[in-house]
């Protein structure tokens, strides 16, 4: 789909009043659709009207013979709705609708389906993150190589638009800015959150009023399930991640920080991860001495590489499942003897 020539202005020959093809508005819905999905097409526009059922109502329509448009009055019997405020949708996808931004629903955010929906992209698009703030059925939400990261904060202070989402399972933001906010006050209320990327976002981490610690203790440790955590960015803070910052998080399987040379400090305490497999602690500042990994018998990749680490490398030892290990452009001395690698 892509924008047409009707008329933005009245002066315009074919210009018919809120039917401006170049904005190129998301189609409207009656109120029983459940699923969504207009991905990969040129959709602008989504505003915020809604036709309850049965009610009369102004519509546009198309002569077939020569495509003039005439508007006339019809009773809509399950009602018309954009997305934003269609009242039953579960499954909402508009990824890869480029230009698709909220410059026609007037600032609001919100998603009347909000506390149906069970998954949500807004992936590829200008479009700001929606308040989903107590969403209790969402377990997916994915807004990768967005633009409109910025324009309602995914954190600020108190406020977390996912707070007590708590059947999220994913959450993504894969190369999207997000600004140099604070991860939430409190931590991530996410009870059953599994994957969590923050790859390329600009976020700087800590928390609103505390920035002592780039992750603190108590970032995740009310999602006792999670699996996954990427986080990298520019403008972490140059703090260090506390120690303990992972000791609730008994399936933690792969953990990616990189920052530019920032977080500094040793590394956080693995042991409570037995199922730890993938360690990527590239380019950061990280010193002390590594660890030897002894509590992680499934640990298969580390890249250290481009860090501050001193002292010998440790001689692995009866670490079974790993297959590579990078560790240049450190500042180790020596290499201790590695044995049943």
């Amino acid at each position: 789909f892509h924008p047409d020539d009707r008329g933005n202005d009245d002066t315009d020959s074919n210009y018919i009043a809120d039917n401006r093809g170049d904005e190129a508005y998301c189609p409207d819905i009656p109120e029983g659709v459940t699923n969504y999905n207009i991905q990969h097409n040129d959709f602008r526009s989504v505003d915020l009207k809604e036709h309850a059922s049965g009610i009369s109502t102004s519509v546009v329509i198309t002569d077939p013979s020569d495509g003039s448009l005439s508007t006339g009055t019809t009773s809509l019997s399950n009602g018309s709705y954009s997305f934003k405020k269609a009242p039953n949708l579960t499954n909402l996808n508009v990824y890869g609708n480029y230009s698709l931004d909220d410059a026609q629903s007037s600032g609001n955010y919100d998603l009347a389906s909000k506390d149906k929906l069970v998954e949500v992209n807004f992936g590829n698009t200008g479009l700001a993150i929606p308040n989903m703030q107590g969403a209790v059925a969402l377990q997916k939400f994915s807004q990768v190589y967005n633009r409109g990261g910025t324009t309602n904060p995914l954190t600020s202070g108190s406020n977390y638009l996912f707070a007590n989402c708590s059947a999220l399972t994913s959450l993504s933001f894969y190369a999207t800015n997000l600004g140099a906010i604070n991860f939430p006050t409190g931590g991530f209320t996410n009870t059953s959150l599994t994957d969590l990327d923050l790859r390329y976002t600009n976020i700087k981490g800590g928390q609103s009023g505390d920035e002592s610690e780039v992750i603190k203790q108590n970032t995740f440790s009310s999602c006792p399930n999670i699996q996954n955590i990427y986080i990298d960015s520019g403008n972490l803070l140059e703090q260090e991640i506390n120690v303990d910052a992972f000791k609730q998080n008994p399936d933690l399987r792969y953990f990616w920080i990189r920052s530019s040379n920032r977080v500094t400090g040793s590394l956080p305490d693995f042991g409570a991860n037995p199922n730890l497999t993938n360690l990527f602690l590239e380019s950061n500042n990280f010193t002390g001495a590594l660890p030897n990994f002894g509590s992680n018998g499934s640990i298969h990749y580390v890249n250290i590489r481009y860090n501050a680490f001193t002292s010998q490398i440790p001689a692995f030892t009866n670490l079974s499942n790993l297959r590579y290990l990078y560790l240049n452009n450190n500042s180790f001395t020596s290499i201790g003897e590695p044995n049943n690698l």
